[in-house]
């Protein structure tokens, strides 16, 4: 199971709407049906904030997989993005912390 979120184009970078669990059949079908095209229309005539994406992660994970489309709607691209905690060693590798990678 995942839970998922969306981000509209011209949203704040912060803002997401959550939409709750999912399997994986249904998210793929989530995915295909998104209006991907009609965001990058919407982003244009925006010009602010984030670009359309939605964002998955498996339930107990802190992992996050986000896909999210640029460009316009006659040459366009989707972006990848994977993010996860990493240990980062502290002062004298005495602490590690976990710190967000993508």
């Amino acid at each position: 199971m995942f839970t998922y979120n969306i981000q509209l184009a011209g949203y704040p970078y912060e803002k997401f709407d959550e939409k709750g669990e999912t399997n994986f059949k249904d998210f793929i079908q989530i995915f295909n049906s998104f209006p991907w095209l009609d965001q990058l229309d919407n982003y244009d005539k925006i010009k602010e904030g984030c670009s359309a994406t939605i964002s998955v992660k498996a339930i107990g994970d802190d992992n996050d997989f986000w896909v999210s489309i640029a460009g316009d709607r006659e040459k366009y691209i989707f972006l990848l993005g994977f993010v996860y905690l990493k240990p980062k060693k502290g002062l004298f590798d005495w602490e590690k912390k976990n710190c967000k990678m993508g």
